[in-house]
């Protein structure tokens, strides 16, 4: 593979993990993703440059890998209609060790072991409030001793299971504002997924949230949070007027957003998604930009509608007679919706491409992710955050018209250097983002056009 580094030509040899059948082209390049172009390409062209202290890393053509990789499907576990055990609502998170495979349904609520071959094993805890119970699970994470922490977002808590799925230890998180998700370092380091809340809030004020990462030390206390960078963006939003002047704060669907993530190795990455631009922010301080040329992915005309009413009708309950135009809703996607680190030092990049034309209707009864913001008359909030299952489904279209889903690509970095390694394309209808990734094991949970909810094992392949 021929590389070009700001003007020389360096000589370097292709990755090969394996030996596959030839992968069909995704798409994807404003100049700003040439991904179908790029991807597969023998010339690698990467930018670099430094000023202000961050060094810009910009991927121009071609990906490190060299290939085209893909998912292979190795394990599908979940049914329709059988046991209770492969039964699934609302998968929000899970793991693999070397033995087992860990599920967390937020909806049922539990958390159920599997091995390789898909056999249940048991659960980890039970539902309830007490000792060794959660609520609403939402993150997980094993540790190398093979014992289980689980965050519970109702109970408020974290909670430490044995290897057999016992109750060993709960430690109070203080508010369900500081169990939003789960990050286990490589160091052993466990972090939560917080929100702080502004000091003044109430009715028809909206207030300054920050989200970030909780260190807890190993007999449960709270350490100073940490934060992502923060990125001049204002979202377009629609304000909603409610019975008792309350006020709600909804992104519009396409407009893009602020998205961020701690990484295993304690890395904060963050960007906006009106630019295919994020920064890497390392533990020592060190900060890469990472870019890459990209083409904008055109909404299909005949979808906006769909969308908009979608969107709207997630606070219909509240204002019954709320609507959004469709012309508000953009023409094109934002670069990307979403940054997820895996264990293995990269970052994957969700991108989504062209709509189709969707009969179950998934999208329009699956839930919405973005961050939904209400305020009541008495100041109460309630969020959902990007990224995690809260519980319930998503809104319903009230018409005739179509139902569109998208479709999902990721463009896969390393952490280390900011280089771009290659695009993988979801590898079927349903799969809309990965749970767990490390190596070549990438888990995800797939809602079929019956509504059937699996959890997936994949293995990540380059032709």
């Amino acid at each position: 593979m021929r590389i070009t580094e700001a003007g020389r030509t360096v000589l370097t040899p292709v990755l090969l993990l394996s030996v596959a059948l030839p992968l069909a082209a995704c798409s994807g390049s404003e100049s700003g993703g040439g991904d179908a172009a790029s991807v597969g390409t023998d010339e690698y062209v990467v930018e670099r440059s430094e000023a202000d202290g961050v060094q810009t890393v910009r991927t121009v053509s071609g990906s490190r890998w060299g290939g085209q990789p893909r998912l292979v499907e190795e394990l599908s576990i979940g049914e329709e209609i059988g046991e209770d055990a492969y039964l699934f609502g609302s998968i929000s998170s899970a793991w693999a060790t070397d033995d087992r495979i860990y599920v967390v349904d937020s909806q049922i609520p539990a958390v159920r072991a599997f091995d390789h071959q898909g056999d249940f094993l048991f659960d980890v805890g039970r539902t309830g409030q007490g000792p060794g119970e959660y609520s609403r699970p939402i993150g997980i994470a094993v540790k190398d001793g093979g014992q289980v922490l689980i965050t519970d977002l109702q109970g408020a808590r974290l909670s430490l299971f044995d290897t057999e799925g016992n109750g060993v230890d709960d430690w109070s998180l203080g508010s369900p504002q500081a169990a939003l998700g789960l990050q286990l370092t490589y160091d052993g380091e466990i972090y939560t997924r917080m929100l702080e809340l502004p000091e003044e809030i109430g009715a028809g004020v909206m207030g300054d949230l920050r989200e970030g990462m909780q260190p807890l030390g190993p007999d449960g206390e709270m350490g100073e949070p940490i934060f992502p960078p923060e990125i001049a963006y204002d979202p377009p939003t629609v304000d909603i007027d409610m019975r008792g002047n309350s006020l709600s704060m909804a992104i519009l669907p396409f407009t893009p957003s602020y998205q961020w993530a701690f990484t295993p190795g304690g890395e904060m990455i963050a960007g906006v998604g009106n630019e295919y631009r994020f920064l890497i922010r390392a533990a020592d301080g060190r900060r890469t930009a990472v870019e890459k040329v990209w083409d904008a992915v055109a909404v299909n005309p005949e979808e906006r509608g769909f969308r908009a009413e979608l969107a709207a009708s997630q606070f219909r309950r509240m204002s019954p007679d709320f609507s959004i135009p469709e012309s508000d809703v953009p023409g094109s996607k934002p670069a990307f919706t979403r940054l997820s680190p895996d264990r293995s030092g990269r970052v994957w990049v969700t991108r989504q491409g062209p709509s189709l034309p969707d009969a179950a209707c998934t999208e329009a009864s699956g839930g919405g992710g973005g961050m939904a913001i209400m305020l009541g008359s008495s100041g109460a909030v309630s969020v959902m955050p990007s990224g995690t299952v809260i519980g319930g489904g998503g809104g319903e279209v009230e018409d005739e018209r179509e139902c569109w889903a998208n479709t999902y690509m990721f463009d896969v970095f390393e952490l280390a250097t900011g280089e771009f390694l290659g695009t993988v394309p979801a590898p079927e209808q349903g799969f809309t983002r990965p749970l767990f990734i490390e190596g070549d094991t990438v888990l995800a949970a797939v809602t079929d056009e019956m509504g059937t909810v699996r959890l997936k094992k994949y293995r990540l392949v380059i032709d």
